[in-house]
Order: structure tokens, then sequence, then C-alpha cells
């Protein structure tokens, strides 16, 4: 059995981590509503959604089986493509000059360097507004540029730089650490050194992990120096100020005086307690708590049909609904924190990708959601095939799936469309060199 069990986690290990974090967040949101005494109500709501993701993903996997031939299903068998064919080498010298080039023309064309320039402001709210200029005095088509550079391009070319043993993985490093430094939020130097620190893990290089943990820590140590540990983060705020102040004014919001009823109930920790002097359990609330209340947040304004988005909280699909875009974590921010919205602060209320489902089309939201997301791990089966960098390429996704929707999480949010064409690219060529 034990045995078992192991070879259906190693043939689908990516899909067991997503699982591990959707299960993550079911505890935390069932602590949420133990300790704040809420109701629970939804709690069985979002357990079904998990079973329902199970079973979907079990049965397509099944079909698929009795359906394709043994190769397509199978996982890969020996250490995989070891050297570049001479075609790849081209292409990856020329994707490395990409980024060189996208890093450069970020910084000169807002004309500074973001982390430099906050040594000589005094206040966060000044350091506040350097790090958004430094993204949003881009160009639209830039921004795209760069989110695909810094959550795609950059991490998997140091990535395969390090399993083809190319010289350019130096060069790359230096790169990609003076981007997400340049830039000055923290989770820039997190996602940037994620895949190659998971896949040094799993191949069990423990003393080069322990580098780039050090390597990382100090990253990020050098970015809190320079930014307020009170700054929020912004990168994906996507409106103005006075487009989200419309959307707060609009009908399809749920009554002020109810949130600010349902805010004012909290888990309880007296100023005087274990609780509010325990750095252990400073971090079981971090882990558990705040994503839990989050939820139970998104939850409580949406649990009624006459104030969900029916769709349009998506891009694309507002696009086709000719119907206008709502940035549903935005509005969630105003609607939560109003007197943060009030004095001018840009923020941004992320749950889970399966959330936005549900405020758009509630229950029968989290059903789609189900099914999308068990359509999507499939096809990560099915293109990765079980290979050693299976994991270290989709753990962002599986990271910013915790915050955003899946739609942008394998766009721009995580770069997964991008890295998934490059390692079809460098790992499902014919494995031999000419």
């Amino acid at each position: 059995m034990i045995s078992t069990l192991k070879i259906i986690v190693s043939r689908h290990l990516v899909f067991v981590v997503y699982l591990a974090s959707l299960i993550w967040l079911f505890t935390a949101f069932s602590l949420f509503a133990l300790e704040a005494n809420r109701s629970g109500n939804d709690v069985p709501m979002l357990a079904c959604f998990i079973a329902a993701f199970v079973i979907f993903y079990a049965a397509m996997w099944v079909t698929l089986e009795r359906l394709l031939p043994p190769q397509y299903t199978s996982v890969i068998k020996g250490p995989g493509q070891v050297q570049l064919m001479r075609w790849q080498r081209f292409l990856f010298l020329a994707l490395v000059a990409l980024y060189a080039a996208i890093v450069v023309g970020h910084f000169v064309s807002i004309g500074y360097i973001p982390l430099l320039k906050t040594w000589d402001m005094t206040t966060e709210t000044d350091i506040s507004l350097i790090r958004q200029e430094g993204y949003f005095d881009l160009s639209g088509w830039y921004r795209y540029a760069s989110d695909y550079a810094v959550k795609s391009l950059g991490p998997v070319l140091l990535l395969f730089a390090y399993w083809y043993r190319s010289r350019l993985f130096w060069v790359i490093l230096i790169i990609g650490l003076s981007y997400a430094l340049g830039l000055f939020a923290r989770v820039l130097p997190v996602i940037f050194l994620l895949p190659l620190l998971i896949f040094m893990m799993l191949s069990k290089r423990w003393m080069q992990a322990l580098l780039v943990i050090l390597l990382l820590g100090g990253s990020v140590y050098l970015v809190t120096m320079a930014a307020s540990p009170a700054i929020r983060d912004t990168s994906t705020l996507t409106t103005s100020i006075a487009a989200i102040k419309e959307d707060f004014s609009s009908s399809n919001m749920v009554e002020k005086g109810a949130i600010k009823e349902w805010m004012a109930r909290d888990v309880e920790k007296p100023e005087k307690s274990w609780k509010s002097t325990s750095a252990l359990y400073a971090l079981y609330e971090r882990a558990f708590l705040v994503p839990g209340q989050v939820i139970g947040q998104w939850f409580y304004f949406y649990g009624h049909p006459e104030v969900r988005e029916h769709g349009c909280g998506y891009r694309p699909v507002a696009t086709i609904l000719a119907c206008k875009y709502v940035p549903i974590p935005s509005k969630l921010y105003a609607a939560y924190y109003p007197d943060n919205y009030d004095a001018g602060m840009k923020g941004s209320l992320n749950a889970a990708s399966f959330m936005f489902e549900y405020a758009n089309f509630g229950p029968v939201g989290l059903l789609l959601s189900a099914i999308f997301s068990a359509a999507l791990f499939i096809g990560i089966r099915l293109i990765y095939i079980g290979h050693p960098l299976a994991l270290p390429l989709n753990a962002p996704l599986i990271l910013v799936s915790m915050e955003s929707s899946l739609l942008t999480a394998i766009n721009s949010g995580a770069g997964w469309m991008l890295t998934t064409a490059l390692f079809i690219l460098f790992f499902r060529a014919k494995n031999y060199v000419k």
C-alpha cells in the first residue's frame, strides 16, 4: 500500500503539491472560523470543492490512460536530455540576451533604479510611491514584458543553465538578482530563486541548496532594509484609485455597516495574553488565521447572488460580455479597509484562485473551478511527463494560484505559458545531440 502510494505521488507530484496547498487553505479557513466564532457554513462548501477537484482529476486521468498510448502517460525514464542541441544553444543565448535587454530597458525607460532612489526618501509613503512608479511608469506592453521576465524568463533560464551546466548560469544569476533587488519587492528574489532551490532540494544537493537559501535570505533582508515592512505589495494592481472608488460606490456592494460588523468579530487576542507575545502564535496566525480570514471575507461578501460579478471579474470574459471589468481584490480591499482606502492606499485583498470563480458565479463557480483546475493539472502531467523539472517549473504557478485567478496565473501572473513553451523547446525535443 505504501509503495503504491509513493508511486502515485511521484508520478503526479505537481498535482499532489497543489492538493496539499488546497488542504492547507481548507485548514486555515476552518481554524479561522473556529477561533473567530464564525458560523463555518462555508467550510463544507470548500471541502466539496477540494473533493470535486480530486474526483475530476482522477476521472480524467483514468480516462486518458485508457484512450492514449502508454508513451503519452508514462513517466520519463533516466535524467532526460542533458546536452543542448546546436539550435538550442543559439536559442538559449538569444533568450539570455533578450532577458538582459528587458532588464536594462526597464531601468532606462523609467530613468532610475528604484532601490537606489529609496535611500533619499524618509517616509513610507514616498518609498511606496517609488516602488509603484517603478512598475506603473512603464507602458502597458512593457509591463507584460517585465512580468514575464521576472516570473518566467529569468527563473527558467537560471534553472536551465544549472541543468545544462552552462557558464551563463552566473551571468543570469547576476542579471536576475540585480533586477529583483533593483525593483525592491521582497517577493521577487523568492520568485527568481524558488525553482532552482526546489530542484536542488529534490536532487538532495543540500550544500548548494543551503547556499541558495543564504543568498535568498540576504536578498530579502536587503530589500526589507530599503522598504518599510508596512508597505503593501501592489505589483498586481491594474486599476487607478478613481476606478476603485467607482466600484466601491456601485450598487452591487454589501452594505458597509454589515461589513464593519463582520470585521469587528475578529479573533480574540487580549493584550496581556500569551498570544500577544508568543512568536510561535504569531507564526501560526500568519500561516493559518490570516489566509483563513481572507477566504472568509470573500465568502461573506459574495454570499448573495445579487452582488456577484457574473463573469465581469475576469478581464477576457468581461471583454466578451461587453461589461466593465471588475478588479475584485481591489474592490474588496476598498470595502473591508475603508480607512486605508480613504487615505489613498492602493491595496488588494488577494485570495486563492477558486474564490474568483465563487465571486463570479457562486457555488456553481466552485464546481467550474474544480473542473478547470483538474484539466489544467492533467495537462501539466501530460506535458511534463514526470520530468525532474516538473515541480520546480510549476511551483510558481501553484504559488501564484494561492492569491490570484488561474487565468492570471497561467498568463502574466506566473508566466506559466512561457515557462511551459520553453520546457517543450528544450526538453521535449529529441533526446540526442546532433
